[in-house]
């Protein structure tokens, strides 16, 4: 729960509960409110907290297909292939 507080300390503006998830580990985003590259970051995590390790690190040793427009080793290891990586 140290990370759904820190979130919400963090900014009101993205990040918000309501009576009926408070207790519960996650966090509402106000999506507007979020950039490509954070909404990714979110999603990463949010991923990253439920995949097996093993899907997990697989999916880090993964490389964009030739071509790609991402482009060899600007992945981070996101689902959606943009931002930084979260650890």
């Amino acid at each position: 729960m140290g990370a759904v507080h820190a979130l919400l300390a963090a900014d009101l503006a993205k990040f918000f509960t309501d009576d009926h998830y408070r207790g519960f580990p996650a966090v509402l985003v106000r999506l507007p409110a979020l950039d490509a590259d954070e909404l990714a970051e979110l999603i990463e995590e949010a991923w990253r907290i439920q995949a097996p390790k093993t899907v997990a690190q697989a999916f880090d040793n993964l490389s964009p297909p030739p071509g790609h427009p991402l482009g060899a080793g600007a992945r981070s290891g996101c689902p959606l292939g943009v931002g930084k990586g979260i650890s």
